[in-house]
């Protein structure tokens, strides 16, 4: 939270060093941040210095799974099983 505080007094002392003579610039034209300040306040007053934030968004899982719920499946090995024992044992049922 303390950084998001001092994010824009940092972009006030923010000189960029060119070649040419004369007065350092002040404003950069892009300038690129991780998640952590990704909020809609940050990029408003980027854009409002005339600033193109790249930034990239936070994913959130918000998500919920609809539907049934997925039940775990019995293993490859004790279905193979389970129908050998069946045509064993009762092959009426299973031929039917």
């Amino acid at each position: 939270m303390g950084e998001l505080l001092g994010f824009e007094p940092l972009l006030d002392k923010v000189k960029l060093k060119t070649l040419k003579r004369g007065r350092p610039r002040k404003r950069v034209k892009v300038l690129a941040a991780d998640k952590g300040y990704d909020s809609k306040q940050q990029r408003a007053s980027l854009r409002k210095r005339g600033i193109q934030p790249q930034i990239p968004k936070r994913v959130w899982k918000t998500k919920k799974n609809k539907g049934r719920p997925i039940k775990i499946s019995v293993t490859r090995y004790q279905q193979e099983r389970c129908f050998a024992w069946y045509q064993r044992k009762y092959r009426r049922l299973v031929v039917r």
